[in-house]
């Protein structure tokens, strides 16, 4: 921790298993501990003779590697299931050998066969197609069939209804929950005059061009393009309780094309990578951080926000106790709006005091500056 206040060097020293500097400012000798990554639970341990209160600190939110941040008009679903009459338009125009996709789904019937899942063809001959599968296909129930160039196809194993499968599509090896399916004729490097489509494919050289959308619950759906991502799908639904995918690299939310509505799935209401505990206090939903102060006794803190703290890549919300405001992120515009809020004085009491934040959410952050009178 480089510090230089008033042209006086720190002295360095290790405190109770933290990095802390001391350093004299106006008199006074300030105790300063900085928390690069503090765990929930875990102490943060504090030495005070004289009982002073904490000066300054601040608490940051956090995310854990799979949290998916979507604006606020719309509510992430575990899935978005068809009924055999919808589907997506992506928009985009694959390539056959560099387009990859990935995607995680459930199918729901078994009835019906041929059911289109995904893909982009002009016809049944083409031999520029983009890996086109379908479900319980009349070569096999239970199965699918992987339409490679023209006439040339796979049927795989079989698989069971309402249980997750894990597709990945690349040229010419298609990998089902593992097991892998290829062709030996490699795909057409020219990209398509048509685009992808979602829970069907279209025949685009035919006059009845939409046929057999499937019955599947989408949970993920991924397509890079020569490596890059290029859409990101999410289930959820908008505003007007409308069920579809959003695009997190476009920011884009895509509907059905179809006809009638994708059923919604569950929402994912738990604020998953996000600092700050559900609470609710006649009939309202605040967000609590609890902070305990341990000595003798305990003495727990409670803050109330309207949301939790939240971060992406490196910008996180937080709380500022100096100048008693909380400061969340907009990754849309690239800042920060602050509000005013009334937080509580962290005294601490003599002797060494211990510090957690008490929230569900580990690790979140923690930044204390801690003044101790007297030299």
């Amino acid at each position: 921790m480089a510090l230089n206040l008033n042209g006086n060097s720190p002295k360095k020293i290790l405190f109770n298993g933290l990095n802390v500097a001391k350093v004299l400012f106006n008199g006074v000798v300030v105790w300063i501990a900085k928390i690069l990554q503090f765990l929930s639970g875990y102490p943060l341990t504090l030495e005070n003779s004289t009982g002073e209160n904490l000066v300054d600190y601040k608490i940051y939110g956090n995310q854990d590697p799979e949290a998916i941040i979507l604006p606020d008009e719309y509510v992430r679903l575990d899935y978005i299931e068809s009924t055999g009459t919808q589907y997506i338009n992506t928009g985009f125009k694959p390539n056959p050998k560099t387009t990859r996709v990935e995607t995680t789904f459930q199918v729901t019937d078994n009835t019906k066969i041929n059911q289109r899942l995904f893909g982009a063809r002009k016809n049944y001959s083409d031999v520029k197609t983009m890996c086109n599968i379908f479900w319980n296909s009349q070569q096999m129930r239970n199965a699918f069939r992987v339409d490679w160039v023209g006439n040339v196809s796979t049927v795989s194993s079989k698989f069971s209804l309402n249980t997750d499968i894990t597709m990945i599509c690349e040229n010419n090896i298609v990998t089902i929950n593992s097991l892998k399916y290829k062709s030996s004729t490699d795909k057409s490097t020219t990209y398509l005059d048509y685009e992808f489509y979602i829970n069907v494919f279209f025949d685009a050289g035919n006059t009845t061009s939409v046929q057999s959308p499937a019955y599947v619950k989408w949970k993920t759906f991924k397509i890079y393009d020569d490596g890059t991502l290029v859409r990101d799908f999410i289930p959820c639904k908008n505003a007007e309780g409308i069920a579809g995918l959003y695009d997190l690299v476009e920011n884009k939310f895509y509907s059905n094309s179809g006809i009638g509505d994708f059923v919604a799935g569950r929402e994912i209401t738990t604020k998953v990578g996000k600092v700050g505990d559900e609470y609710y206090k006649a009939g309202e939903q605040l967000y609590k951080i609890p902070i305990k102060v341990s000595n003798d006794t305990e003495t727990e803190y409670e803050i109330y926000l309207n949301k939790p703290l939240g971060k992406i890549e490196e910008n996180a919300d937080y709380i500022d106790f100096e100048n008693q405001e909380v400061a969340y992120y907009d990754y849309l515009t690239d800042t920060y709006t602050k509000e005013n809020i009334e937080l509580p004085e962290i005294p601490t009491q003599e002797g060494t005091n211990i510090i957690t934040v008490e929230t569900s959410l580990k690790p979140s952050k923690m930044d204390i500056k801690y003044y101790k009178k007297g030299v």
